[in-house]
């Protein structure tokens, strides 16, 4: 691994960017030589290891993006400059190659490959959350399931999702030997509702049939019932 390129990592994201040091050092594809969290001093730190490569996964506006990328191309024009961005707009993958980029990433391709599983979900109404689902007590009568304890304004109640019909997309072994999905890394793929359903019964099956019929529609540009 001595002769492996070194790395200096920028990571505001303090955990992701430990999964993701952790993953270049497994993969040993390169050597992550110091890491750091902010952008004022990067420039510093990357003369004093001389690296062959910078990830820089900082976050913030696409500006400030494009400016960092360059301001390191045009300091250091020896280092390499890999970007891993939440922004997945093609255009901006081209305004940070021109400015030097040597390599443009979504955070959610990186996501998927530092990840110990992919779980494919959907969000749930929030009729269906604890504050608002009930249960019969022993007399039969109708009881709160939070008891009141949660936010019952449709605004206040945190979104929560469950596992759709995809369910588990990805999985690494040592996930299946814990038998448990969320030990570790688990990422969602967050599905719509229309891609979610679930076929239990035979009115699931006619929604999905009719959601077929107006999708086949649309594309032969007719007006579907």
């Amino acid at each position: 691994m001595e002769n492996n390129p070194t790395v200096v990592l920028a990571s505001s994201d303090a955990d992701a960017g430990a999964s993701l040091g952790l993953l270049i050092e497994q993969a040993t594809v390169a050597r992550v030589v110091d890491t750091t969290e902010k952008w004022e001093g990067l420039i510093a730190l990357v003369r004093d290891h001389e690296p062959d490569l910078v990830v820089l996964a900082l976050g913030g506006t696409t500006d400030a993006l494009v400016s960092r990328t360059g301001a390191i191309a045009d300091q250091l024009p020896n280092v390499g400059v890999i970007v891993i961005s939440e922004h997945s707009d093609p255009r901006l993958a081209a305004r940070v190659i021109r400015a030097g980029c040597s390599a443009y990433l979504t955070r959610g391709a990186v996501d998927a490959e530092i990840a110990d599983a992919v779980v494919s979900v959907v969000e749930v109404p929030h009729q269906y959350t604890p504050e608002s689902v009930m249960q019969l007590d022993e007399e039969g009568m109708l009881r709160s399931l939070s008891a009141g304890k949660g936010p019952t304004r449709r605004q206040d109640k945190p979104k929560l999702y469950a596992r759709n019909g995809p369910a588990v997309l990805v999985v690494r072994p040592h996930v299946v030997d814990e038998r448990s999905l969320y030990v570790g890394r688990t990422v969602p793929l967050i599905m719509s509702a229309e891609y979610s359903i679930d076929i239990d019964g035979p009115h699931d099956l006619l929604l999905a049939e009719w959601l077929l019929m107006r999708k086949g529609a649309a594309h032969a540009g007719g007006n579907p019932a």
